[in-house]
């Protein structure tokens, strides 16, 4: 792609600020091989993005080490960028600069002209909310992947398909670039479908600029992520969330959702009425309705009856491979979007029976029935009070530990909230890291503490995989001790492999796996 189609989009868009460094009649014909914002990556003749509150000018310097011929910023950088030091690095000729109005609605933009729009080759369904998204994501593609016969592409928290390679995700929704360079790789790999989460984040910051999904499904709305670095308040979280009420062509909506009523408000505002649908576990005049739910907890299944209103038949004895009504209204919500993707809505219930979500109430029983520790991803507030009030009605009797921490440098508020969730419901609670980031795992854990109704049930320990072992150990031993038995809720990391420390990915044994290697 030429500089001179990336500068013109850029005007016709009224994103340029100032360009130095540039003639037309000498530099249109520079030919650019990536944009990137990551200088590790830049290349010859690559286009440097420079974003993001953690950007150093070293990095600039580094991309154009690596060959970058190019930057975008909303700061000019071009006095840093002496003769001197472009003549130490070797390069021949001035490094061509474009001062932007917004560097994030910049690379939404570019990122959509230079992978051509994949998003409209393939049919893209989008979850988005406070809570549920990963599980409702793949429940999705289960559905599809199982009665059209073919893998769908999925892009979420937990892990990123594109038809060939699957990895482990690092966002909830990858930066503009990474997304449009995912989504071509899925239309060049024959992908017809694909699920995927959209964060607030991404909605506040442009990263799905310009794309239109097929679908979108809007599954709840509650108070998270407001912190300096994410929201700085409650009306821009749901302010971004409802930016993507303007992106799709179909709208399935949760009718149990607080702030219901300004939401549809909102969607009928950017899309016509018959194509917005909606669904409930406690409102039978929704379009799908979801009632009569039972649990088997020795298979660990949610089973129900499933109204479909706006064709007047009802479907008995869906089985889901899951329990909680929470996952049960996140599997109304595929089975709704499904229907409008036109997948058979029977064909879509029957295949949810064996449906495992890696992280999502993920069950493990020890062999002698005393000890159950269920592995989940939950984070805040409303997850936490879904997950412990399922464990309260459904392992009645049994005592309930909670293991868990927060994350550093963000949503400061779930500290409070989940210490305050645990202590109305747990027996037991034991902090331990969770993504620290760049603050003292410790003084996270003592923050939380301080919100903990009774500190003597509490205990702190500096390793998380240590602090679960020992929860699975004395568990067994109080059991032979007091024949009580024990459900241990282990929350916020799942399947992960990585722990955020010190600005890196640190590997670590994914919670699933300890418990797995320690529970017999």
């Amino acid at each position: 792609m030429k500089i001179l189609e990336i500068i013109d989009e850029l005007e016709k868009n009224s994103q340029i600020k100032e360009i130095k460094n540039f003639e037309r009649k000498t530099s249109e014909d520079i030919e650019i091989s990536d944009i990137t914002y990551n200088s590790k990556e830049a290349k010859k003749n690559s286009l440097f993005i420079c974003k993001g509150n953690a950007f150093k000018r070293e990095y600039l310097l580094d991309s154009i080490k690596n060959g970058s011929v190019a930057y975008i910023s909303e700061i000019d950088y071009s006095d840093y960028l002496t003769c001197e030091k472009m003549r130490d690095m070797g390069c021949e000729q001035s490094i061509i600069t474009i001062v932007v109005k917004d560097v994030r609605l910049s690379m939404g933009i570019l990122a959509n002209l230079f992978f051509d729009r994949p998003w409209k080759e393939i049919s893209l369904i989008a979850f988005g909310g406070t809570k549920g998204k990963s599980t409702a994501t793949y429940m999705l593609k289960k559905i599809i992947d199982d009665t059209k016969g073919k893998l769908s592409g999925v892009i979420s928290s937990i892990e990123v398909f594109d038809g060939k390679n699957n990895v482990e995700a690092g966002l909830t929704t990858p930066e503009a670039m990474e997304l449009q360079r995912i989504l071509r790789r899925e239309v060049e790999n024959k992908i017809d479908f694909c699920s995927m989460e959209v964060s607030s984040q991404a909605l506040k910051y442009h990263r799905t600029y310009g794309m239109r999904f097929k679908v979108g499904i809007f599954l709840n709305m509650g108070y998270d992520h407001i912190s300096p670095l994410e929201h700085e308040n409650f009306d821009d979280y749901f302010n971004s969330k409802m930016i993507m009420m303007t992106q799709c062509e179909n709208l399935v909506i949760n009718k149990d959702s607080d702030h219901i009523d300004e939401i549809l408000n909102i969607a009928e505002k950017n899309i016509s009425s018959e194509k917005i649908f909606t669904y409930s576990i406690k409102d039978e005049n929704a379009d799908m309705y979801g009632k009569d739910i039972k649990y088997d907890v020795k298979q660990n299944k949610s089973i129900f009856t499933l109204v479909d209103n706006r064709d007047g038949k009802t479907y008995d004895e869906v089985s889901l491979n899951m329990i909680g009504d929470f996952n049960v209204s996140n599997a109304v919500s595929a089975i709704l979007a499904a229907k409008i993707l036109g997948i058979k809505v029977e064909d879509a219930a029957k295949t949810l029976d064996n449906i495992l979500v890696k992280g999502r109430m993920n069950i493990v029983t020890a062999q002698n029935g005393n000890i159950v520790a269920i592995v989940d991803y939950a984070h805040n507030k409303m997850s936490f009070e879904n997950l412990f009030d399922m464990i309260k009605r459904i392992y009645e009797g049994y005592r309930i530990v909670a293991v868990f921490g927060c994350p550093g440098g963000k949503a400061f508020n779930r500290r409070k909230e989940l210490a305050q969730v645990a202590s109305e419901y747990a027996d037991r609670i034991i902090l331990v890291p969770e993504d620290s980031n760049y603050e003292d795992p410790d003084e996270i854990s003592n923050d939380i503490l301080k919100y903990v109704n009774d500190e003597s049930k509490a205990e702190i320990l500096h390793d998380r995989e240590f602090g679960i072992v020992k929860t699975l150990k004395e568990s067994e031993e109080n059991f032979i001790k007091t024949g009580e038995k024990t459900v241990i809720a282990i929350t916020g990391k799942g399947w992960e492999t990585t722990m955020k420390v010190e600005g890196k990915n640190v590997p670590i044994k994914s919670d699933m796996k300890i418990v797995t290697e320690n529970l017999y």
